[in-house]
């Protein structure tokens, strides 16, 4: 009970992170409207309810399997989840500088600090994903193509505690910035994806790509940025395969989200009778994916 109230604690510290983390860079990037605070609302609540089910679901797998002296809570992430979902070797992250320094003000909890940090990646990168996709269609289908990206195979290393989680937040946020012609800002979460992760090169690669091709048709600069991401992502596994290590097997999750905005175009896809099936085989999929990836 007392794991679960300071946990829940954490979780409420989290919610009032992202708030003034969320007015902060609205701020200083663009005005805020009165429909951007009810998405940020719809996405963070829709976002949290995503991570309690993907954890429920985990963590009866897990207690269902495991001997009595071997169950944890939801909330045991490292106990409950393969290594192999989030491991990031010996390489360097500022995600273990932020967890060492919140340990530090909690009493030297570095696994629930990862977990903490890990909540508030997954918040960020799910709000500013759905403020993208309103930003490129309208409400219906930015719908539509939220619940497909958050439903992918993979997904759950939105909030695991590892280096990835955080390099998606700012990888998204890049996105987002970039979108708004902030290049000074964009630039800076494009670095900052980079001390993160490895697979901040598919950022790079994005922000050199933007500044190439900046002044092309919009119709293929969307192409380019895909191309762009793809060239990242190759990039990054060669430097990874050549360091030893560091990506597990959740690299190609960063080039998806482009691909989800691209998949918007297509009228044929968005269809019901398309869209539908489509979505079923995806949970499904992504109903093996988690299993795989807890220590049954």
């Amino acid at each position: 009970m007392e794991n679960f109230v300071g946990n829940a604690a954490g979780i409420l510290m989290i919610a009032l992170i992202v708030v003034l983390f969320w007015t902060f860079l609205m701020e200083l990037s663009v005005p805020v409207t009165e429909k951007t605070k009810v998405l940020v609302k719809r996405y963070a609540l829709i976002c949290a309810g995503f991570i309690f089910v993907q954890m429920l679901a985990a963590g009866i797998m897990y207690n269902f399997y495991a001997s009595d002296d071997a169950r944890a809570n939801l909330f045991n992430l490292t106990a409950i989840w393969k290594s192999g979902a989030y491991e990031y070797g010996s390489l360097p992250s500022i995600f273990y500088l932020l967890r060492g320094l919140f340990a530090l003000a909690l009493f030297g909890k570095v696994e629930a600090c990862g977990l903490y940090i890990g909540l508030l990646c997954a918040v960020i990168t799910s709000v500013t994903a759905g403020l993208i996709l309103n930003d490129m269609y309208d409400e219906d289908k930015a719908g539509k193509l939220y619940i497909f990206y958050m439903c992918l195979p993979g997904a759950y290393v939105m909030f695991l505690p590892a280096p990835y989680a955080m390099f998606l937040a700012f990888f998204m946020l890049y996105i987002y910035s970039a979108g708004k012609g902030k290049k000074i800002l964009a630039a800076i979460f494009a670095l900052l994806s980079v001390a993160a992760h490895l697979a901040g090169i598919i950022t790079i690669c994005l922000l050199i790509a933007d500044l190439l091709f900046n002044n092309i048709s919009e119709k293929y600069k969307e192409l380019a940025t895909f191309i762009a991401c793809a060239c990242g992502q190759l990039i990054a596994l060669l430097v990874c395969v050549a360091v030893g290590g560091g990506m597990g097997a959740v690299l190609w999750f960063g080039l998806l989200f482009p691909g989800v905005c691209l998949m918007g175009k297509s009228d044929f896809i968005m269809r019901d009778e398309i869209y539908k099936p489509l979505i079923a085989v995806v949970v499904l999929i992504s109903g093996f994916c988690l299993m795989y990836n807890i220590n049954l």
